[in-house]
């Protein structure tokens, strides 16, 4: 007789729940069958093995033996699946867990922000309707919790509203976080007034309502932004008269009120007292009165505050657009002491990067300073922003070494320009009036263009023709001509039309220096040299008019 045979399939599961797929390993007859198959009876035949249904224990644990129905049906434990996998908490206890780990003044912080967003979102329908029906539903507690988060967030018409509903419906005498709550209102820029701040301190004193420190504070921070000169004079006084210390938030307000007001002594004043009390002033103080100093182009004064700045709250929390604003004010003035003191701590170090109009400008005050680190400094700054060089980037440059009295690197950075520019008689303009200031100079220029060319340089022709111009001009004959036999020695791959142009200069300038000096010696008056398109500076028309010729 054929072994029926066990069909385990939805209904099965459905009227056996408990059943467990372990029970397989004692039936033999039992085969599982997919979704897309029917189970068919099995008719075993005389050479028919089931072995291959038979789940076989491993080879290291022995067969069971002994089980009973009940433990082969029941499920298995956690621990005999996974001994070593840690134990799962429900989301519950995960919870109270991380709650657990936060110290107290954590979670007291993380309570405080819950309150707010769930009070926000509660009284945030209101902004819209301040005369809604669910306000006089609110208990008293309720309303003044609104009326501070209002008052808060500068709600003036939902502020009204909830003032009206306690003082006329439940018939609240008038109290100190009424006004409070006006008074924060109006330090709304769009809704706020000095007139009615100065109306409810009168209607507070008629009252005779008494202040609080925290009143004062929001008083204060209400007419920062509807200054008042009177109203903060006597908002002081009384502070003074009952005894409040003035906290660092009243300071603040009260700085930004005089500067606000164009009173910018006393508010520098008022910083002074403060930083000599060593009173712990916010860092946006500062900036504000920075900035307001570089709005009247005062770009002394505001360095000055912010090296005291650094001083008392160090440089890392300084806002970058203070230090940009600052350097690009003393730049564009040509202030140079501020402009490297701008420069060092922020650019140097790579803390800021500032545009190509701000680099160039820096670049042309390095220029008349004469300091020739800095420029350096700017051109590696250039470099590191992709800026494509020109003309006049390497004109400021040069003219940076020549002021520093460094001839031989202002040549140097000439011919390096020449090889991808054309230089012109304007870029030798600030060589030329250096070395014509004396004949040391002028000599020692020519030895460096001597030197160059023994290093095989490529020369600039116009830094050649620049010496010997001044040469001419302090009538130095020898020098000039030296110069004039050694132009074809020194350019041996000009052109003909080029040398020809580079023989007529010299010529002119021979003519125009040297047959005035023959003039001059030959007792027809002294007449000095002088080069039209070129304007003296008074120091070197007086060294060259006591140079011996």
């Amino acid at each position: 007789m054929p072994t029926p045979a066990l069909v385990i399939d939805g209904l099965w599961k459905c009227l056996c729940p408990q059943f467990s797929a372990r029970a397989l390993r004692f039936n033999s007859t039992a085969k599982v069958v997919s979704k897309k198959k029917r189970w068919l009876p099995m008719s075993p035949s005389p050479d028919t093995t089931y072995d291959h249904l038979i789940q076989r224990p491993p080879p290291h644990r022995p067969a069971p033996v002994g089980r009973n129905v009940q433990n082969v049906f029941s499920a298995p434990k956690p621990e005999a699946i996974a001994p070593n996998r840690p134990k799962q908490l429900p989301p519950s206890s995960k919870a109270e867990a991380k709650e657990a780990s936060y110290s107290p003044e954590e979670r007291a912080e993380r309570l405080e922000i819950r309150r707010r967003k769930i009070e926000e979102f509660a009284f945030k329908d209101f902004q819209d309707d301040p005369d809604s029906p669910k306000l006089a539903l609110m208990s008293d507690e309720k309303l003044r919790q609104l009326l501070a988060y209002a008052g808060s967030h500068g709600w003036m018409p939902l502020t009204k509203s909830v003032i009206r509903i306690l003082l006329r419906d439940r018939r609240e005498p008038p109290a100190l976080h009424h006004y409070m709550a006006l008074i924060d209102c109006n330090a709304s820029p769009a809704h706020g007034s000095a007139a009615e701040i100065g109306r409810l301190l009168t209607d507070m004193r008629r009252k005779g309502v008494a202040p609080s420190p925290k009143f004062y504070t929001t008083a204060f921070k209400a007419l920062a932004t509807h200054p008042d000169y009177i109203q903060i004079t006597q908002l002081l006084t009384e502070m003074g008269e009952r005894w409040f210390n003035i906290s660092p938030e009243v300071h603040a307000h009260t700085i930004v009120s005089w500067i606000r007001s164009g009173m910018y002594e006393q508010a520098l004043d008022h910083l002074a007292i403060m930083q000599e009390q060593n009173v712990d002033l916010a860092a946006w103080v500062y900036d504000v009165v920075i900035y307001s100093l570089l709005e009247r182009n005062e770009v002394d004064l505001a360095a000055e505050i912010l090296r005291r700045r650094e001083m008392d709250k160090g440089h890392e929390d300084i806002w970058p657009p203070v230090w940009q604003h600052l350097l690009e004010l003393a730049s564009y003035n040509v202030n140079y002491d501020v402009t490297v003191f701008a420069w060092r701590r922020k650019v140097e170090p790579q803390f800021l990067v500032p545009s190509d109009g701000i680099c160039e400008a820096v670049l042309q005050t390095a220029c008349r300073a004469g300091d020739p680190q800095l420029a350096t400094s700017v051109f590696k700054t250039l470099a590191r922003r992709g800026t494509q060089f020109e003309s006049h980037h390497y004109e400021a440059l040069i003219d940076s070494y020549v002021h520093n009295g460094d001839i031989a690197t202002a040549l140097a950075i000439l011919s390096i320009m020449q090889r991808s520019h054309n230089p012109s008689m304007g870029t030798t303009r600030a060589f030329f009036k250096y070395i014509r200031v004396s004949e040391q100079r002028a000599r020692e220029a020519w030895m460096v263009i001597q030197q160059l060319h023994r290093r095989n340089e490529q020369l600039p022709i116009y830094a050649t023709f620049t010496v010997a111009e001044a040469a001419c001009a302090l009538r130095l004959a020898d020098l000039f001509s030296e110069i004039q036999g050694q132009i074809s020695t020194l350019f041996p791959t000009l052109d003909e039309d080029a040398k020809r142009y580079w023989d007529d200069r010299i010529e002119e300038l021979k003519k125009a220096y040297i047959d005035r000096e023959l003039k001059s010696a030959s007792g027809k008056g002294l007449a000095q040299a002088t080069d039209p398109c070129v304007d003296l500076e008074p120091t070197a028309v007086a060294e060259t008019s006591s140079t011996p010729a």
